[in-house]
């Protein structure tokens, strides 16, 4: 199957509409002083376009050096065969992209870091920047799965939608909480490290990673797919709630404060 003009813009725009819509969403979960539109849609650009150009160098830059033939570390870790399919799926979902896209989209909140003022305002840009990135992501699965034919493009839009859109959102927002909770703690005079909230998007990305990819390691049937999609799944959803929940928190408590 070819894809033409029209199927090019289907795909741009089942990958981007989500995150537009997820984006509004979680802007608008905040009552208070809502972030400008304007610098929102500018972090989701980033992450849309130089967070993810950004990531993608360093990941195929470190496949090259970890795996492919030639490469003097290859043969230093795996010898002439190089590792199993199993590790090389392991190390790249579980350790490689989580490690590099979770540093690479919280770059996207220093940005605005003169616009954090409360809380909430890092998980929001957080969220812009992540959601800027599965976009883009996006565009390549379903690009892949449209060549595969309607039904596969169909079923990997829905899923990923739901699942791996909504993961970036909310690990990205963790690492946005940390930048605006260091900044706002340091005016205050007390201390914050935005590190450890990167690291634990980190490993919320990692854990939602290893789920997705479960079947695929251990091939023993499809109820080990089912379970670890379903793993997935529970992950992004809990996250993405949590997420709301403290940003709606957090906007009660300077209501509060005001009042």
């Amino acid at each position: 199957m070819e894809i033409g003009t029209l199927e090019i813009t289907t795909v741009i725009l089942v990958a981007l509409v989500p995150s537009v819509l997820y984006i509004l969403w979680i802007r608008n979960t905040e009552i208070c002083k809502r972030e400008p539109l304007f610098l929102v849609f500018l972090v989701l650009f980033f992450g849309l376009t130089a967070a993810f150009g950004i990531a993608f160098v360093i990941e195929n830059s470190l496949v090259y050096l970890l795996f492919e033939n030639g490469s003097l570390l290859n043969r230093f870790l795996w010898g002439v065969n190089g590792p199993n399919p199993e590790i090389y799926l392991f190390i790249l979902a579980v350790i490689i992209a989580p490690v590099v896209e979770e540093f690479v989209k919280a770059s996207g909140v220093f940005l605005v870091y003169r616009r954090l003022a409360e809380l909430e305002d890092g998980m929001i840009y957080g969220a812009a920047s992540g959601l800027g990135f599965a976009a883009a992501e996006n565009v390549i699965y379903f690009g892949d799965a449209l060549l595969a034919g309607f039904e596969v493009f169909l079923v990997t839009a829905i899923l990923r939608t739901l699942t791996s859109t909504v993961l970036h959102a909310s690990s990205t927002a963790i690492s946005g909480y940390g930048i605006g909770k260091a900044k706002l703690f340091r005016q205050i005079g007390r201390r914050s490290r935005w590190l450890q909230y990167v690291i634990l998007a980190v490993v919320v990305h990692g854990l939602f990673n290893f789920f997705a990819i479960l079947g695929m390691i251990f091939s023993q049937g499809m109820e080990i797919y089912f379970a670890g999609l379903l793993a997935s799944f529970a992950i992004a959803t809990i996250a993405f709630r949590i997420m709301r929940l403290k940003i709606r928190e957090f906007d009660t408590m300077f209501l509060s404060q005001r009042d």
